[in-house]
């Protein structure tokens, strides 16, 4: 007969075949796949086939997969219109993908169910494909008025309380199908119930049996055990033959071809144990060996599936003894995995989660292109379909042996083992440790390089629980992480002595749509949220556990069927409730998590009950993006010291504003706000207030800065205010003393500091003030020798004006001679005036006598027109004149003591100049040419300085500066 081969990849050669533990680790491919994104290759993704509430029909359940010859992959799967199993008016659907599982087209139907009075119903679909003549075949549950349980005796399809069996059949790959009945095949008359077991059968390709078509069974017969056998034919399906029923306590059960020839039957246990059992048939199917339990598929009672990995490979090669198996590997039905054997099934040293969530039947396929299809219930009535790729399993073959021990309750005791690396290629150094299950622990061993053939004796330290009982045998796991592979083998340890009867249990909660991403698919208000519990009995006597509060339905036993009570839970057993849920509320999504908190009950064999709080992890409701920021924004600054100016000690007001700028509301704001919450997109401000120091006196400037934190659930945030850079308006600093020829210069008499204070020349020269670049202020000169050096600003330096002008003993006389605003040079000698227009030295431009020698003259604009002239003072007599001539004074009036020290300037600010007299320290200020007393005194400087008079501000006013060389 024909036999399809199926491309492989490069495959790994073993050492030995000896009877081991094959280790591997695995990768999945996602949906859509494509071999050429090894990213894609790192993650299981799944499409979705069908979800009940869809329009069509409220439920869907029981998957089946199988491939064609011409490459078409097809899943089928019940349509439940009242959500139940047999009797209800169920479906036979199917949808066909062309193109390896990458898309798929609509659901069609396989065979329609029929409501009404006389319904009619069609269930757990299961495919055989004849690989030879291109038939494909569809087993599935006939039924009528009762299911499984309720059916009567006998095979009679007519009668309504029979349960039948009907086999579909399809010769143009699954287009269009022929139903027929073989109720009296499979349903002797010793049987009350039976149905064709879900997912597919298989058609044998090696030995005296190749060919041959083998659908499982599960029956019910009058002892009330439940059964398991094979339906077969030999002739292409045209007839079919029961082989023989085994063991009791079977329930839905699977077939796969072993490398020898011989079959190997996997089977759910029926209401008792959280293992597989297994059988072999050396006939072809026909009768099988006493069922033995396989602990090491743990399972939750629970349909699963087996198959080849590589069908049509040779008989008795290492290929042929490939197997995959897949279910909810867990006490409840969640943790969907995939397991790998390369013995035949003697040991599953591999496992692979691919849905963590709730998963319950699955069945597996290898496809034409080497890779895998995996179709699974999910939760909440969903039918979902992933794949996985060979070469991302990569298989490592390798063995343990002795991985048992035993001790008392509460001792730590040694579990020894060997690692065998029975492998092509070496086995990267790694660790090793052990887990028995909730309660128990173990330490972890480290070990090297492992080369093909060599072995690693390893020891670990395992602490058994206080609470284990009496001849307790405690399964697990032993676990080995090898640089990229992952493994697994058998472990074994037995109590000798348990403790006193003692109550216990670890409980854990965790969404049932483990996958849902809240970015893309956020909840809703109302929305049910599936929660699911795991419960592991931490008590070495049966207890009974149940909640007594928490915020989900069902739940407590108050909530009737569905509830998360275990009635008699075995010492160290455990279990998984599937069926609670949350009703997201408006609070829930405005935090963006809803935090699950619930209580629970611990109680039996009479001893005092325990009362558990139990608080799960926070369920993302949407996207948490928490945010907040910090604003600054200065108010005002309060003079405390009334000087003006801002100083230390003064204060700053200002008012912090947090808000909330993230999409989940805030609690525990701490920082610039104290506040117990705060709203997305709301805002918090607060007046607050700072006071200055020197430190920002000095630096002219104070700095502001804040910040706030918040916390969401666990998450936390935190953020810091721009800093708010305050300018201030500060005293100046006092000028420094200037050193050397210093000259301090005042703008009103009435100051009680300079209001400049610079070095100007040396110490000997004769200074003086002008205007010499007529811009209405005065600055100062100084006559060194005969030569001159004049600036024209208020500060120290080189000169701006230097040159020669008269002689050393000439007498310097200072003013505007021709009222252009400039002031000039002239010089007295002896009694005759010499006058420049200019800044220069050489001749003079005016020349005249006036007065006598010994006179003291002063330079003014006596009138108020602009020019200045002169005032000889001869004793206490002032002869004013008006005009740059000899002759007679103009004005003449006596003022003073003959020892006051003389000077002319514009006191009041009118245009005109005036006599002021210094007598010692005191100044005697006149603003007429009239003797008689001072308009004004002021004491002022030192006796010792020398004076100066000029307008140093441009105010139009003439100050005092005071020359004293320090």
């Amino acid at each position: 007969m024909a036999i399809k081969h199926r491309p492989k990849t490069a495959r790994r050669r073993f050492l030995s075949a000896g009877a081991g533990v094959a280790l591997l680790a695995s990768t999945f491919a996602g949906i859509p796949a494509m071999a050429e994104d090894e990213a894609a290759a790192e993650e299981f993704t799944t499409l979705r086939i069908a979800l009940g509430g869809d329009g069509v029909f409220p439920n869907y359940r029981i998957p089946a997969i199988i491939q064609l010859n011409n490459g078409d992959l097809l899943i089928s799967y019940d349509g439940r219109p009242t959500g139940a199993d047999s009797p209800g008016p169920n479906s036979i659907l199917q949808r066909r993908s062309t193109d390896g599982g990458k898309t798929w087209e609509e659901q069609t139907v396989v065979h329609a169910g029929k409501t009404g009075e006389n319904k009619l119903g069609y269930s757990d679909p299961s495919y055989v494909y004849d690989a030879e003549t291109n038939t494909l075949f569809n087993f599935h549950v006939f039924s009528k008025d009762q299911g499984f349980w309720g059916s009567v005796y006998g095979n009679d399809d007519e009668d309504r309380d029979v349960i039948s069996a009907e086999v579909s059949v399809s010769t143009d790959n699954g287009v269009t199908w022929e139903h027929r009945l073989i109720t009296d095949v499979v349903k002797p008359e010793n049987m009350r119930g039976q149905f064709a077991t879900s997912g597919h059968g298989i058609q044998i390709t090696r030995g005296e049996y190749a060919g041959r078509l083998v659908q499982q069974y599960a029956g019910q017969v009058r002892s009330g055990a439940v059964v398991a056998y094979s339906v077969y034919s030999d002739d292409h399906g045209e007839t079919w033959q029961m082989g023989e029923p085994v063991g009791s306590l079977m329930d839905e059960n699977k077939v796969v071809e072993l490398s020898d020839g011989r079959l190997m039957m996997n089977s759910r246990a029926h209401h008792t144990h959280t293992a597989r059992w297994v059988a072999y048939s050396d006939d072809g199917g026909h009768s099988w060996s006493e069922p033995e339990l396989d602990h090491t598929l743990l399972d939750p009672r629970n349909n699963a599936s087996i198959i080849q990995m590589n069908p049509g490979a040779e008989a008795g090669s290492l290929e042929a003894k490939e197997l995959l198996f897949s279910n909810a590997n867990a006490t409840s039905r969640t943790n969907g995995t995939v397991r790998y054997s390369c013995d035949d099934g003697q040991t599953w040293p591999v496992s692979k989660t691919y849905e963590p969530g709730g998963h319950s039947y699955s069945d597996l396929v290898a496809l034409d292109d080497g890779t895998y299809g995996v179709v699974y219930e999910g939760a909440n009535s969903e039918i979902l379909y992933g794949d996985f790729d060979e070469d991302w399993l990569k298989p490592f073959c390798a063995s343990f042996a002795d991985t048992a021990s035993e001790g008392n309750a509460g001792d730590t005791v040694p579990l020894t083992f060997t690692i065998n690396n029975d492998d092509d290629k070496a086995m990267p150094a790694g660790t090793v440790t052990a887990d028995l299950g909730s309660g128990w622990s173990a330490t972890e061993a480290k070990f090297s390089e492992l080369a093909p053939g060599e072995s690693v004796e390893v020891t670990l330290d395992v602490d058994i629980p206080i609470w284990t009982a009496d001849g307790q045998v405690q399964n697990g796991d032993i676990l080995i992480s090898a640089g990229e592979y992952s493994l697994r083998g058998d472990a074994t340890v037995t109590v000798l002595e348990g403790a006193a009867p003692t109550l216990g249990a670890n409980i854990e909660g965790y969404p049932g749509d483990s996958t849902r991403d809240v970015a893309v698919d956020p909840y809703t208000e109302g929305e049910r949220l599936n929660y699911h519990f795991r419960v592991d009995s931490e008590s070495n006597v049966t207890q009974t556990t149940y909640p007594t509060a928490g915020d989900f339905y069902p739940f407590v036993p108050d909530d009737g069927a569905g509830n998360c009570r275990y009635r008699t839970l075995p010492a160290g057993a455990g279990y998984t409730c599937t069926t609670a849920f949350h009703m997201v509320n408006a609070d829930e999504l405005a935090d963006g998590f809803f935090l699950p908190t619930s209580t629970w009950a611990v109680e039996g064999a009479g001893l005092e009950p325990l009362s558990l709080d139990i608080v799960g992890d926070e369920v993302d409701l949407i996207e948490r993006l928490p945010e907040l920021t910090v604003a600054l924004s200065v108010a005002s600054i309060e003079d405390v010291d009334g000087d003006g100016y801002d100083s230390a000690g003064d204060i700053v007001s200002y008012d912090a504003t947090v808000t909330n700028t993230g999409n989940v509301r805030l609690t525990d704001v701490t920082g610039a706000i104290e506040a117990a919450e705060l709203g997305s997109e709301e805002s918090l401000s607060e007046s607050r207030t700072y006071t200055l120091t020197e430190d920002d006196i000095a630096a002219e400037s104070a700095t502001l800065s804040s910040s706030a934190a918040a916390t969401n659930g666990s998450l936390s945030v935190s953020a810091d205010a721009e800093p708010a850079v305050v300018e201030l308006e500060v005293e100046p600093a006092p000028e420094p003393e200037p050193t050397g020829n210093a000259f301090f210069l005042y703008n009103s008499w009435e100051s009680e500091t300079h209001d400049v204070a610079i070095a100007f020349g040396k110490e000997g020269d004769q200074v003086f003030a002008g205007d010499w670049d007529g811009n209405g202020t005065d600055t100062l000169g100084v006559r060194r020798g005969h030569t001159f050096y004049l600036n024209n600003e208020l500060v120290g330096g080189n000169a701006d004006h230097e040159f020669k002008y008269g002689r050393d003993n000439d007498e310097i006389l200072v003013g505007d001679w021709d009222g252009d605003g400039t002031d000039t040079l002239g010089v007295r000698r002896g009694h005759t005036i010499y006058l420049n227009n200019e800044l220069v030295g050489g001749n003079a431009d005016h020349e005249f006598k006036y007065g006598r020698d010994n006179d003291e003259i002063l330079v003014g604009d006596w009138d108020g027109n602009d020019s200045d002239t002169f005032t000889v003072r001869r004793g206490k007599v002032f002869f004013v004149n008006n005009a740059l001539t000899g002759g007679n004074a103009d004005i003449e009036y006596r003022y003073g003591w003959e020892s006051d020290e003389a000077f002319a300037g514009d006191f009041s600010g009118d245009g005109t100049d005036t006599v002021t007299l210094r007598r010692d320290n005191v100044f005697l200020i006149n603003n007429a040419h009239t003797g008689g007393n001072a308009e004004q005194e002021i004491t002022l400087g030192l006796s010792t300085d020398t004076i100066l008079v000029g307008d140093w501000d441009g105010d139009g006013r003439d100050t005092p500066a005071l020359n004293r060389h320090l």
